[in-house]
């Protein structure tokens, strides 16, 4: 028997409700429909569009989907990629596509690195001018 399915989730999930069906004394025709798995909405990644500084910090968040996410990007080594928000730091000027895949779908932002590098926050010792150098020790 050849099953009138292209897609091979639809027909193991067909074959295993006929045989939970009658395992359980009950029947599935043809024609009924059933629901699995997480209700799905349409996934997006905001803010669509941001322009930062290199070495600055932007968070992104997704919404949609089945509220699982997992984030990606060329070129980056992702640590914990999972999450609704993720925030990511490029060390260079250029454009770069931030991925976030919920349900097999996935949504795009894309993020403008320009500008002046964003300073370290660690700061160089404070130099406060003070008595001139004599060349004598205190006593």
């Amino acid at each position: 028997m050849q099953l009138p399915f292209t897609n091979m989730k639809k027909a193991t999930i067909l074959a295993f409700a006929l045989f939970a069906g009658a395992a359980l004394g009950g029947a599935l025709f043809i024609g009924d429909s059933m629901s699995v798995g997480a209700q799905t909405t349409s996934l997006s990644c905001s803010p669509a569009s941001t322009m930062v500084a290199p070495g600055q910090s932007v968070t992104l968040s997704a919404s949609g989907g089945n509220g699982t996410y997992q984030w990606s990007s060329p070129g980056l080594t992702i640590t914990n990629p999972f999450g609704a928000n993720f925030a990511v730091t490029f060390n260079r000027d250029g454009t770069f596509p931030v991925t976030v895949t919920s349900a097999g779908t996935t949504a795009t932002c894309s993020v403008l690195v320009t500008g002046t590098a964003v300073p370290s926050t660690s700061t160089a010792p404070v130099t406060t001018p003070g008595l001139p150098n004599t060349g004598a020790l205190p006593e």
